[in-house]
């Protein structure tokens, strides 16, 4: 009889349990929770257009709502993220763990510092923007933005392709993750400076819609990869 090897959650002498996958998909979902928001509350912001980030300004009639989605989003993969990193030895993985155990610990940051006012459908705030006049709580949730969003591209570049598990899909979604961050920061570019672009409406809001999309899509891929490398047969 030949030896069936480690269990399939076992790698380099250490197990991990499949309640962090749950965390993970749970938090993909969380992560997502504007699309529903945007389809049944009024928010009176032209998607097209308008940031996602927007919807949870504090004048928005669904903020506290989406805030506290986020920040639950940013607690469960950052939790599962981190659960997954202590049993892990491979390097790049390791990188690729603490990626999205920072993306998890940026968005609870950007939930904690909310825009006052969206700027793209409220002329005032565009211009107290432009003045400065605007709470500190802009600039910090820009930067916690940029963060996030660099963290997952980290991650997404360090796990699509270690875990192998529905690999093709997860290596898709993440592609299309890396896709749309770099169309939303084209659409960015083309608002804040003169070059000459192709002359077609701004779609910033797609942009950024379709790349938070695909990052909810990783995420929820991912976990169901981790839980399916529980299973009896499944080798990693």
């Amino acid at each position: 009889m030949t030896d069936p090897g480690p269990p399939p959650n076992a790698r380099d002498g250490h197990t991990w349990p499949v309640w962090p996958a749950w965390l993970i998909a749970c938090g993909g979902l969380l992560y997502a929770a504007w699309v529903a928001v945007s389809l049944l509350v009024p928010v009176g912001l032209d998607p097209v257009t308008s940031y996602v980030s927007e919807l949870s300004a504090t004048n928005q009639p669904a903020s506290a709502l989406l805030r506290v989605s986020d920040a639950l989003s940013g607690v469960l993969v950052g939790i599962g993220a981190a659960a997954i990193l202590s049993g892990r030895t491979s390097h790049p993985e390791r990188a690729g763990w603490l990626a999205l155990a920072v993306f998890g610990a940026a968005t609870i940051a950007d939930a904690a510092a909310p825009l006052s006012c969206a700027a793209t459908a409220d002329l005032r705030c565009a211009a107290a923007e432009a003045a400065g006049a605007v709470p500190l709580t802009h600039v910090i949730h820009a930067g916690t933005s940029a963060v996030a969003g660099a963290a997952l591209a980290l991650a997404v570049v360090l796990l699509s392709w270690l875990v192998r598990h529905d690999g093709r899909a997860l290596a898709i979604t993440g592609a299309g993750y890396l896709a749309g961050t770099a169309w939303t920061l084209v659409e960015m570019a083309r608002g804040a400076l003169v070059l000459p672009w192709p002359a077609y409406p701004p779609v910033l809001g797609v942009a950024q819609r379709f790349q938070l999309v695909m990052a909810a899509a990783w995420l929820l891929l991912l976990a169901v990869s981790l839980a399916q490398s529980r299973r009896p047969g499944r080798a990693r």
